[in-house]
């Protein structure tokens, strides 16, 4: 077989890395646009609320609308809402929230979604194809399932090599905050049901093992 040929064939040959990051990429756009209406609708009810109130007022006194809902309106405010002048006399008067039309605004609530989700998802998938990558070591895949949710990315992926190893990986994110206050996410990754190539169990699987013995 010629160089080219051996090429092309190892080539064709799916790694765990790269069906993983299928796997993980096809719940992206769904998430996405759930993301999407949920911004929506947290505008939307918000409304009520916050239309026709005085500017100052709102930002005042935030935590009577809550804090979730007024983080949505300190983010948006520029692109949701624009202020309306009334005037109490010559030369007085105060500004109301007026929403903008839709059309106006949903640029930015698609961007933010489109972003954070890409952020999120990105991250999960550089964290774990790394682990996965000192793992498998470039055994071939036979076949991998999973039941990753997509607006958490936690569930578990079931791998099965062509050597007749195999395991099932659990996922999950924690959030942690830095010593210097900065809120990030963990991706800790656990192993379960780990099969050897000799047809033995790994015992307490750890990725440390998993790279020594896997």
């Amino acid at each position: 077989m010629k160089l080219k040929d051996i090429l092309n064939e190892m080539a064709m040959k799916p790694t765990l890395e790269s069906e993983f990051t299928k796997i993980v990429k096809k719940l992206q756009k769904p998430y996405q646009t759930a993301r999407e209406e949920s911004i929506i609708d947290t505008i939307e009810s918000t409304k009520s609320n916050l239309e026709g109130k005085k500017y100052y007022d709102v930002f005042g006194n935030y935590s009577r609308y809550g804090r979730s809902k007024f983080a949505y309106f300190s983010l948006f405010s520029g692109y949701v809402y624009g202020r309306e002048r009334v005037v109490t006399s010559p030369g007085k008067g105060y500004d109301i929230l007026k929403m903008k039309p839709k059309s106006e605004w949903m640029p930015a609530v698609k961007k933010l979604a489109e972003e954070s989700v890409k952020d999120f998802y990105d991250s999960f998938i550089a964290k774990n194809t790394a682990k996965f990558s000192n793992v498998i070591k470039g055994k071939e895949i036979s076949n991998i399932s999973h039941n990753i949710r997509p607006a958490s990315l936690t569930g578990n992926v079931i791998v099965e090599c062509e050597d007749g190893s195999g395991f099932r990986a659990s996922f999950n994110i924690e959030m942690s905050v830095s010593v210097k206050g900065k809120v990030f996410n963990r991706y800790p990754t656990r192993f379960h049901d780990v099969k050897l190539s000799d047809g033995t169990t790994m015992k307490s699987p750890s990725e440390a093992k998993m790279k020594k013995q896997f």
